[in-house]
């Protein structure tokens, strides 16, 4: 009875060894500048704080953070919330954008929903978004773009 007991236990300590006890589910950045690499993955949600931000690879998860210039050419497969002065958008984004910024421009795709606060305002002719885009600011130039109509509100909107 002893014997078994302690076989069991055994077990269990070696079948506890053999067991991942904790998964990266997050990553988190910061510095002057900050670089997601065109090779680099990123295996879950990617959290920022930077002056210059280049994501250049692939996040699998989302994209959440604050940089005075972000710069976006990779994939990112989530959501990508971004606070900052300058942000740009070559990318693809499989899930929503949601941006606060002075200055964004988006030339890349957008798989869902685009929610923008900004002072100006480009969506390019590459640029596509899946479902809706809801604007603000003091100048917006839609040029030519694949989406559903756009809600917006500007003091200029040129299309």
């Amino acid at each position: 009875m002893k014997s078994s007991r302690l076989l069991l236990v055994f077990l269990f300590l070696i079948g506890l060894s053999l067991c991942p006890l904790g998964a990266k589910a997050w990553e988190a950045k910061s510095g002057e500048a900050v670089n997601i690499a065109k090779d680099q993955t990123i295996d879950g949600n990617l959290y920022f704080s930077g002056q210059a931000v280049n994501i250049d690879g692939h996040v699998i998860g989302d994209v959440i953070g604050v940089g005075q210039s972000v710069q976006i050419n990779g994939q990112v497969d989530g959501d990508v919330i971004v606070l900052g002065q300058d942000l740009r958008c070559n990318g693809s984004i499989g899930g929503s954008l949601r941006a606060a910024a002075s200055n964004l421009t988006i030339n890349g795709q957008i798989s869902h929903n685009l929610t923008a606060f900004a002072s100006g305002i480009t969506l390019g002719e590459s640029s596509n978004i899946g479902w809706d885009a809801v604007i603000a600011g003091a100048r917006a130039a839609l040029d030519d773009i694949t989406a559903p109509p756009a809600r917006t509100t500007a003091n200029s909107c040129h299309t």
